[in-house]
């Protein structure tokens, strides 16, 4: 004859659940803050490269043509008085910056310099700081 064994339930009870789901929310919480600063600081270091890459294609025009260009689309669409024009351009397409907006070219810039190229931040409105500060083609950031 068998005899019946004593059974012993296996359960979480419903506090243990919820500490072990607060402990998850906590968690990912943590995460989303983080990541999300994260995403804000590639986006800046995003604009500081395409800014040195316009830079860079605004002093080769100048080399070729002996002037700075008027705007930033004469670096990809040919002016009538451009020499010594590459054939793809300078630049194939005019990018925006990480937040959609257009970069600002100055002609002449500010403090003495032949021109500047701006991306206004996060916010797309000059000045500000942390991630609403603006990216400039002379930040040394």
């Amino acid at each position: 004859m068998r005899r019946s064994q004593p059974r012993f339930d296996s359960a979480f009870t419903l506090v243990e659940i919820m500490v072990v789901v607060a402990i998850i929310g906590l968690l990912a919480a943590v995460f989303v803050v983080r990541y999300a600063d994260q995403q804000r600081i590639a986006n800046r270091t995003i604009a500081r490269t395409q800014i040195s890459e316009l830079s860079k294609a605004v002093d080769l025009f100048m080399l070729n043509n002996r002037r700075y260009p008027g705007t930033l689309d004469e670096l990809s669409t040919r002016p009538s008085d451009a020499k010594n024009w590459p054939s793809e351009g300078y630049i194939k397409n005019l990018p925006k910056d990480p937040w959609g907006n257009a970069f600002i070219y100055r002609k002449p810039g500010r403090e003495g310099r032949a021109y500047e190229i701006i991306s206004y931040g996060e916010d797309a409105v000059e000045g500000g700081t942390d991630f609403n500060k603006d990216v400039t083609s002379y930040d040394k950031e």
